[in-house]
């Protein structure tokens, strides 16, 4: 009756290690797939943090065109308003 017993035990031990293995193995591939997902979330990041890297660059040089088109501008309006005061002064001279 003791040896009976004894295999019965051994047989629980037994069935309790295979429960809290296949727990295991559950939460291992939980976990795993948790981090195949921070992966990703990490690359996608990574991807809108260069695309955004990219259109920063892109409106930089907008900027600078913007920039040199408004100098552009500003020197031909100071042009002209130089050429208009000439034009005034020399028609007050010439009344």
């Amino acid at each position: 009756i003791l040896a009976l017993a004894a295999i019965a035990y051994m047989v629980y031990l037994i069935m309790e290690h295979l429960r809290e293995a296949g727990a295991i193995e559950a939460q291992i591939s939980r976990q795993e797939q948790e981090q195949k997902n921070v992966d990703l979330n990490i690359q996608r990041s990574e991807s809108d943090r260069d695309a955004a890297k990219t259109r920063v660059v892109g409106m930089e040089q907008e900027v600078k065109q913007m920039q040199t088109t408004v100098d552009d501008l500003q020197s031909q309006i100071s042009d002209l308003n130089k050429d208009k005061e000439r034009r005034g002064k020399f028609r007050v001279g010439g009344s």
